[in-house]
């Protein structure tokens, strides 16, 4: 899949959360905790003063959108490679043989 837009990454991100266990969500929470961890160990506290409000807003700009994309993407694979989903159908640009979901 090439340039998905938002609905498309929301799409595939609810399809995936559905049909995973809640083990699986766990998992999938504590490796991007992991990673929010790691990255804050190299380039200190993330500015998290909107985040929350990413989640409920009704307008969204272009950064918003590029945040939002970027976020759900890193938890489609996450959860993907938890669940044994291959890539999701994502395409990160390198020519890789996993499985996308149909």
């Amino acid at each position: 899949m090439t340039n998905p837009d938002l609905r498309t990454y929301e799409n595939m991100l609810a399809r995936l959360v559905s049909e995973s266990s809640k083990e699986e969500l766990a998992d999938c929470a504590l490796l991007l905790a992991m990673n929010l961890a790691n990255y804050k160990s190299k380039y200190g506290d993330l500015p998290s003063d909107n985040f929350r409000d990413l989640l409920t807003t009704d307008m969204i700009d272009e950064n918003t959108a590029r945040v939002l994309m970027q976020g759900s993407e890193e938890m489609i694979k996450t959860l993907a490679m938890i669940t044994g989903e291959g890539d999701a159908g994502l395409d990160d640009g390198e020519d890789d043989e996993t499985e996308s979901l149909h």
